[in-house]
Order: structure tokens, then sequence, then C-alpha cells
């Protein structure tokens, strides 16, 4: 019974999500991933209405401050609710860069990184970077 009500709570906060990421989903499959989203303006909001910026390859959102309930796994979570073919994994991107956690699904990765903390004049930071599927981690 808990994770039944567990999963209906991450569904319904993954939400407001889904419509953008079916958009991501669409858009990933053109020959030139993304472009008709790119020519339109579309707005991706991940991250709490905070806004992600078009950069030729994908997209790349940024949150400082984050609030308390808003980490890596969270946005993780929210992510993987609305992708049906989800695989969440931790990978080591770069030849030097970071482990990241990655989202795999539907033709698309999303790679999060969270660093700082509450104390810092910025708080904590989320970073998510989303690509087409088919780029590797070093990629990211």
């Amino acid at each position: 019974m808990h994770v039944l009500i567990a999963a209906a709570l991450i569904a319904q906060a993954a939400d407001p999500l889904c419509p953008q990421i079916a958009r991501l989903t669409e858009g990933v499959r053109e020959k030139a991933p993304f472009a008709s989203l790119r020519a339109e303006g579309f707005e991706l909001r991940l991250l709490d209405g905070s806004p992600c910026y078009a950069d030729g390859r994908g997209y790349h959102c940024k949150r400082v401050l984050l609030p308390p309930g808003m980490t890596e796994d969270s946005v993780t979570e929210q992510i993987a609710a609305c992708l049906p073919d989800a695989k969440i994994s931790v990978e080591k991107t770069g030849r030097f860069g970071p482990e990241k956690t990655l989202v795999r699904g539907s033709g698309l990765v999303f790679a999060l990184d969270e660093s700082g903390h509450d104390e810092a004049h910025v708080g904590r930071i989320l970073f998510v970077l989303v690509r087409p599927g088919t780029d590797p981690a070093e990629n990211l």
C-alpha cells in the first residue's frame, strides 16, 4: 500500500514535467534533434519554473538556491516517471569528469549533477543536461 501511495505522489509531482518531456521525445526524433522546438521558441522549464536554454545539442538547465525538497534524486524520479522506458544509472562523464546521474529513455538522456550546500551563498545547485539518447556518457 505504501508503495502505491509513493508511486502516486511521484507521478503527481512529475505531472507538470511530463507534457514538456513529451515534447522533447517528439523533438529528439527529428533529423536535426530539437530543431523545431528551438525554431518555435519552446521554453523548457524542468526545475520548478527555472528556464532551460537550448545549446545546439539539446538543452541545459540550472537552478541555484534549491528548495529543501528539490534534490538530484527527487528530480531524477520526476523525470523517470514521465518516461515509460526510463533507466537510471550513475556514470562517469568525460575523461576527468564527475559521476552524474543519468536518466535514459524514449530517445533522450538527462544528466543530473547537484553541487554546493545549503550554507553556501548560492545554496545547492542542480544542473540538468538534456541530449539525444545516443550521446555517450563521456559527452555529457
